[in-house]
This record gives structure tokens, sequence and C-alpha cells, in this order.
């Protein structure tokens, strides 16, 4: 078994210069997979400041104890996030799931805003659940009340603050960037399950063959990011080809300090 690592190192103007050098592991993708600890120990490594799971943690209807597993030891390396993926919107066990997950740590963000405060300064953390989880207003699909639930939250956040988006979702990073949003994380995508040496990723959900958002730090506009970790289980007996398990890593920095450094 082996996890790739991942690093990315955006930089930011506005960011709160007290949250220079802020650590984000991201974990996707689980789908329940057992990866005999060697997940918790990658982290635990990285010593991040917090860890963030976008979704589809488990897979199989009452079937949880690797992903609990897991879950409990990374709220105990550091204060860990979660939003829901598309596959908990069907599992019939994801509440009882959800309260073990929230009895050992983990902070459940069902579309909502956490403010993380280190030193002086402050950051908004929007989680979003999937949007499976809302319902289509009418003439509209689910993907609409996701995109006015996830503006009815930015509205409340005072101008100038630095926005961290969780989502499962990576086709969506045209809408992320549109909203001024510096940060978006998410996952879903599997990296294409199977890639390409030269080529990339064959198929996403919702995206189709050769998906253009599957993997990677996507820019969208000035200091807009979206990070798509490429996942960590499957969730189809189609094996991941040219494509191993990732733990992604970002470490925020402060755009003024690398001026001042010329």
């Amino acid at each position: 078994m082996k996890i790739a690592s991942t690093y990315y190192y955006p930089k930011f103007s506005r960011l709160p210069a007290a949250f220079d050098g802020f650590t984000v592991a991201h974990v996707s993708d689980l789908h329940n997979a057992n990866l005999h600890g060697l997940l918790e120990k990658k982290v635990a490594e990285i010593k991040p400041d917090i860890t963030v799971i976008t979704g589809d943690i488990i897979h199989v209807d009452g079937d949880y104890a690797h992903s609990l597993t897991v879950a409990t030891a990374l709220a105990e390396i550091s204060p860990t996030y979660y939003v829901s993926g598309n596959h908990e919107s069907v599992l019939s066990c994801f509440k009882e799931f959800a309260d073990k997950m929230r009895a050992v740590g983990v902070k459940i963000l069902d579309s909502e805003t956490e403010m993380l405060r280190r030193g002086d300064g402050e950051i908004a953390l929007i989680g979003m659940s999937d949007p499976t989880f809302f319902t289509a207003p009418q003439g509209g699909v689910k993907k609409d009340a996701f995109k006015q639930r996830l503006d009815e939250l930015l509205s409340e956040i005072p101008d100038g603050t630095f926005r961290m988006v969780l989502s499962h979702r990576p086709e969506l990073h045209e809408f992320y960037a549109s909203r001024n949003i510096d940060l978006t994380f998410t996952g879903h995508a599997h990296g294409g399950q199977v890639r390409f040496p030269l080529i990339g990723a064959l198929y996403a959900p919702n995206q189709g063959l050769f998906p253009r958002y599957t993997d990677g730090m996507k820019r969208g506009g000035e200091q807009r990011y979206t990070v798509i970790s490429r996942g960590l289980g499957k969730s189809n007996p189609v094996p991941r080809i040219f494509n191993p398990p990732e733990l992604v890593t970002v470490i925020l920095r402060v755009e003024s300090n690398f001026k001042k450094q010329k």
C-alpha cells in the first residue's frame, strides 16, 4: 500500500499575517478503505493545524469501522472538519456514523460557517453538505439549492475576510471562483480512477470522459484556487491505474512576505 503525498503552497494577499504557514491536511473519498494505519501516520508527520475531510468517507450501508478508526485518529492529531459526499446521502447508517464521528471530536459542517482564529487573525471556514442532501427548488436542480445556500453563507461573512470552503464537488470550480472564495477543498472525482501518462484522467462522475477537474490545484482568477484530491479509496470494481491514493497538504502563505524578501 502506498499513499502519494502532494503539497501546495498558495499565496494570498488578504490572508491574515497570523495564518502565514497555516497547514491543512486534506483527506477525501476514503470509501471505508482499510489503509492499515498508514494515513494516520502520514497526517501525524505533517502536524497540520487542521485536517479537512471532503466527503465519501463511507461506502456500504452499516460498514464503517475503518472510516471511524481513521476519523478518531485524525481528530486526535488536529482539529478535524468534515463535509458529506454523495455516497453518504444514500446510506441509512449515515446518521449513526455522523453521531459517532461527533463523539470522537470530528466537527461536521452541515452547510454552515466556522470562524478559525489564530493570534489576532481569523478566517472563515464554510462547510457545504453535498448537493444530494438538498431539495431542488421549483424548476431547478439540487445544485441550484446548494449554490443558493453557499451564497447565503458567504453574504454573512464580513467583507475582506479570507474564505475557505469545503465541498465534495470539484466540477463547480468556476462557480466557487466567481464567488470570491479564496480556497476551496474538493474530492469526488477520484483522480479519474484510471489515468493515462501525458493524457490524464479517463472519466469522472458529473464530468464524463476526459474531465477537466480531477486533481491538482486549479486557479479560477487572481488568488482564487480549488484544490482537488484524488482521494484514498474507490467506489467501484475498477482499479486505480496510474493513480495512487493521495493525501494532500496545503500550506497557506501571505504574499507580502515573499515580496519583502525580493
